[in-house]
């Protein structure tokens, strides 16, 4: 008919589902810009630890050894209609244990997408994994995030609370 669009149902299925159930993927060199606006958007950088800013060139050299080219590192990204809308970093430690390092796109945050990410991310991690978060005191959005994902309080230092999580 005129003025209608021909769409095939798969694909059209597809859109749908992208739309509706976000996906969670090992990260890889595209989306290592992504991670980076992120990371350094006015509202996730006021609940990180770290606060100095790098340049996305610094940035992407940086994403590239320590996720893509180190297999001991884990990124994954939680992507809704090939649009990176999260990430979450787990980072050996020398203790060996994986220390989390997780955040939303703002347009994103409160609609359940964290909770998704910490999920999803958690069962892509090798089995007997010990992973460790520092969270600020006043995050009260990730901490219960973590602790409705089995992370439990292990101690804290100035306005930073430790959780850790045995996963095996």
């Amino acid at each position: 008919m005129k003025g209608e669009h021909h769409c095939p149902g798969s694909l059209l299925a597809k859109m749908y589902m992208q739309e509706v159930f976000p996906s969670i993927k090992s990260a890889i060199m595209q989306d290592a810009e992504a991670v980076w606006v992120i990371r350094y958007h006015p509202q996730v950088s006021k609940e990180s630890l770290n606060i100095t800013k790098v340049s996305l060139d610094e940035h992407i050299k940086w994403f590239k050894k320590k996720y893509i080219n180190s297999p001991q590192n884990y990124c994954f990204v939680l992507k809704k209609i090939d649009r990176v809308i999260g990430y979450a970093r787990f980072d050996i430690q020398e203790n060996k244990e994986l220390l989390l390092s997780m955040a939303i796109h703002p347009e994103y945050q409160r609609k359940g997408y964290g909770s998704f990410m910490i999920q999803q991310s958690l069962s892509k991690l090798p089995q007997r994994s010990v992973i460790t978060a520092e969270v600020k005191k006043d995050n009260l959005v990730s901490k219960k995030i973590l602790t409705k994902y089995g992370f439990i309080y292990f101690g804290e230092s100035g306005d930073v609370i430790n959780l850790k999580k045995n996963y095996d």
